[in-house]
């Protein structure tokens, strides 16, 4: 499951335009277009930032965690990624759901202190 099939599930379930979601989430309408038709405006597939998925799992509800292992299989590397981003990705991934959680309960608490 792509991260736009997940939203437009999502959004048919709960009775949302894109237009609702994208207020909700902070995002743009034509964003979320994108996302859902798995094609942004070149006829690339979208790759959406740690943030996009921040936008989603708090509108819907859920762990950024629970929502990266819905849509894993097809996560793409944003290709302005660093080497180093790309191996935290890698190394997140490989990791165990106990792991991932405690990764992710950090960087709540990162932002918490930054923001």
């Amino acid at each position: 499951m792509t991260l736009g099939q997940f939203i437009k599930q999502y959004r048919d379930e709960h009775g949302l335009s894109q237009r609702k979601f994208a207020q909700l989430s902070g995002m743009t309408n034509t964003y979320i277009s994108q996302l859902e038709k798995n094609k942004n405006s070149k006829g690339f597939p979208p790759t959406p930032s740690i943030e996009t998925y921040r936008c989603v799992a708090k509108v819907v509800g859920i762990a950024v965690d629970d929502l990266v292992s819905i849509v894993e299989d097809n996560i793409q590397l944003n290709p302005t990624f660093t080497l180093l981003e790309e191996e935290m990705i890698m190394l997140f991934r490989k990791a165990s759901d106990r792991d991932k959680k405690i990764i992710m309960d950090i960087l709540a608490e990162y932002d918490k202190e930054v923001n």
